[in-house]
């Protein structure tokens, strides 16, 4: 086979003269151990060897096609992985893919020991703010800052809100702050523990989606705290506004 994958008869002539020597070498063994079939198949001498020969042309197509079928599989798998997470040096990588991106959101909340930070007032997963909740309840040592930017756009972020405010034995640990002046302060988003930071930055794959990010850890881990713990620093508590919603849910 030649280089990408083409047929190529030098491939073929070795591949064909490899299975012989395989199945040559199956047949001495077998009649070294007193195997009756290819004791039967080596006294045909002669014929039997051809018959080698022809086993060994017919199965050398074969293995041409199943290494083919193969390397596109594994061909494919490799691109699809590279698409969805590319590793940019050893301390960051970035992902744009929305089911890989929750999975690591949810990975860094169930994590978390000492800390966890997230901002935005946009999140529906209701799967990643339960697990922060439960976080909370499971880790003693674990503190917790939402940063909101502005009035919330979700039910879902609302209700986990309003959860850790008044649930008493949270809300010692729980932080809900808000940017009201987005004229000074951009929305950003960022949700990272003591080890590892997510930095979701536009969509590389369609226009209002929330589905790239980059993964930071070392040294970017370290400057995304930094950034984030201003932010925490330039907001004010958030209070619940009446009617149980802070914002339009579009």
């Amino acid at each position: 086979m030649k280089r990408g994958g083409n047929w190529s008869w030098k491939w073929f002539a070795i591949n064909a003269v490899s299975w012989l020597g395989l199945l040559w070498l199956v047949v001495e063994a077998g009649t070294h151990f007193d195997l009756e079939v290819l004791a039967t198949l080596r006294s045909y001498k002669w014929k039997g060897f051809l018959a080698l020969v022809l086993a060994s042309l017919a199965l050398a197509p074969g293995t041409y096609f199943v290494v083919r079928v193969l390397n596109g599989a594994v061909r494919r798998k490799l691109e699809e992985l590279a698409r969805n997470e590319q590793k940019i040096n050893q301390n960051c990588r970035l992902i744009s893919d929305e089911k890989k991106l929750h999975e690591i959101q949810v990975k860094i909340a169930s994590e978390a020991n000492e800390f966890l930070f997230a901002t935005g007032s946009r999140s529906r997963d209701d799967v990643y703010l339960k697990k922060i909740e439960a976080r909370l309840r499971a880790v003693e040592t674990l503190n917790y800052t939402r940063i909101l930017f502005g009035d919330i756009r979700r039910d879902e972020l609302t209700h986990h809100c309003e959860v850790l405010s008044s649930d008493p034995s949270l809300s010692s640990r729980a932080r809900i702050c808000e940017i009201a002046d987005l004229s000074k302060h951009t929305e950003a988003f960022f949700v990272l523990n003591e080890k590892e930071a997510v930095v979701i930055i536009p969509s590389l794959n369609a226009i209002g989606k929330f589905d790239t990010a980059l993964v930071m850890k070392g040294p970017y881990h370290k400057r995304v705290r930094s950034i984030v713990e201003s932010y925490s620093r330039a907001a004010t508590t958030w209070k619940p506004k009446a009617g149980g919603t802070n914002g339009p849910t579009n």
